[in-house]
Formats: structure tokens, C-alpha cells, sequence
């Protein structure tokens, strides 16, 4: 019985240890310097300084431009980086920020679906948004439509 119950408790903490260290990227992954290159490509410079292999960090940063305005947001993937790795990696900015002025750091993270999803703030609002009773949201023209009710061409929806 003794040793059941102390089985069990291995297992458990064994399992707990994975989600420990996924809490803990954020804290031990380092972006030293972000620095433009050319009107579309910077260089990274970072380190793992946690004691075990990181399976999958995502680092998300922001494109400003001369006046820090900001131009457009990326994400760099690395997968299963090493302890101790110290690294200067060169990436390319997106199209959409073409002649940006310099590279700020958002956020470090383990997710990858919050690390990708284009418009954060956006998706926030879409998912915990209230839609009363038989209204249809119409989320590109940012509005409720009852259902039935003309649309702006006058045509009515079925």
C-alpha cells in the first residue's frame, strides 16, 4: 500500500514538471538585442539560460518605424533549444513592414496559438462577445443584424 501511494506520488509530480517548466520559459529564454539589418531583415540575439531543452518558445515583437510608430507585428519560432545555447540569428520581417526603423520585443511565450493569432486584441473581443438571442453577429461589418433584417445593399437575409 506504502509503496502504491508513493508511486502515485511520483507520477504525479512527474507530470506536474512539464507544465513547471513551460511557465518557466518566459523567464529564463533572453532576447539580449533586436537590431534592423537592411529594410527587411533583423538580427536576434538570445540566449536559453534554462537548465533543460526547450521543446517550443515563441518570441513576438513589433516593427516600428522612424517616429515609433508601429507598423506591424511578427513571431519567430525556435524548437528544442538547448541549455546554455547563445545564439545572433538573422530573420526576416513580413512584407507589411517593408523600411521599418527598428524591432521592439512583445512577449516571449510558450503558446504557440496566442503567439500566432494575427490580431490578439481582436480575436480577444470576438471570442468573449455577447450576442443577443436570435441576432447573427456579423463580425466584418462590426455590427448585430437581427435575423431577416435588409442589409445595407436593401437586399434581406435568409
Amino acid at each position: 500500500m506504502i509503496l502504491a501511494l508513493g508511486l502515485c506520488c511520483l507520477t504525479a509530480s512527474a507530470a506536474d514538471q512539464p507544465a513547471a517548466r513551460r511557465a518557466g520559459v518566459e523567464r529564463c529564454f533572453k532576447v539580449h538585442r533586436l537590431l534592423r539589418s537592411d529594410s527587411s531583415h533583423y538580427w536576434a540575439e538570445w540566449s536559453n539560460t534554462c537548465p533543460y531543452t526547450i521543446d517550443a518558445v515563441y518570441v513576438m515583437v513589433g516593427f516600428l518605424d522612424g517616429s515609433r510608430k508601429e507598423l506591424g507585428n511578427g513571431v519567430w519560432p525556435m524548437y528544442f533549444v538547448q541549455p546554455g545555447a547563445h545564439r545572433v540569428t538573422r530573420f526576416s520581417a513580413p512584407a507589411a513592414v517593408e523600411g521599418f526603423a527598428s524591432v521592439r520585443l512583445h512577449r516571449i511565450t510558450t503558446d504557440s496559438s496566442y503567439a500566432f493569432s494575427e490580431d490578439r486584441e481582436a480575436v480577444d473581443a470576438i471570442r468573449h462577445a455577447t450576442v443577443p438571442v436570435g441576432t447573427v453577429g456579423d463580425t466584418a461589418m462590426g455590427r448585430v443584424l437581427p435575423y431577416g433584417a435588409p442589409v445595407p445593399s436593401g437586399k434581406t437575409r435568409y
